[in-house]
């Protein structure tokens, strides 16, 4: 899978334009739901859950799950996926999932947040200098943090507005 710009819409400073004006605007963009949907398309809804109220999650077969909680305090529990056991990046927060043997993993979302895995994401740290992975990566030990990648990283704003 690719994460190139496509030519036709728009080069690296179209697109970094657009997310500054999203951010300013006070809208977060998450570029890896494009690939999640990618990777899971044709495949089943499985695995469904919900809580009767504000939370569900289910698998697209074996290529993805999502959970999604719009309670207003934190969910935590175990989710039963198909997934082969691995480890998976989590799309909107960049945190790692362990998948065990049997398709679970046990995972808390905040109020009104959600996660999203999928096969093909296992890093989070795909891409990025070592430095750069071991500032956002949430694991103790991460292998793709510690592997001495040389890649340089890419520049990325941070700035909120005022």
């Amino acid at each position: 899978m690719s994460y190139r710009i496509a030519g036709r819409l728009g080069d690296r400073t179209t697109f970094k334009n657009m997310i500054d004006t999203c951010h300013a605007a006070g809208v977060k963009v998450v570029v890896d739901t494009v690939a999640f949907h990618n990777t899971t398309h044709g495949e089943a809804v499985s695995n469904w859950w919900d809580d009767g109220n504000n939370a569900i999650a289910f698998g697209r077969g074996t290529k993805g799950y999502v959970a999604i909680n719009h309670e207003p305090s934190a969910l935590t529990r175990t989710y039963q996926t198909s997934l082969p056991a691995g480890t998976y990046c989590g799309v909107q927060n960049n945190t790692t999932v362990a998948v065990n043997p049997s398709g679970q993993f046990t995972a808390t979302l905040g109020s009104n947040t959600a996660l999203a895995i999928y096969a093909g994401k296992s890093s989070c740290c795909a891409g990025r200098s070592t430095s750069r992975c071991r500032s956002s990566c949430s694991r103790t030990n991460c292998p793709s943090c510690t592997s001495g990648s040389s890649r340089t990283p890419r520049s990325r704003s941070r700035s909120r507005p005022s």
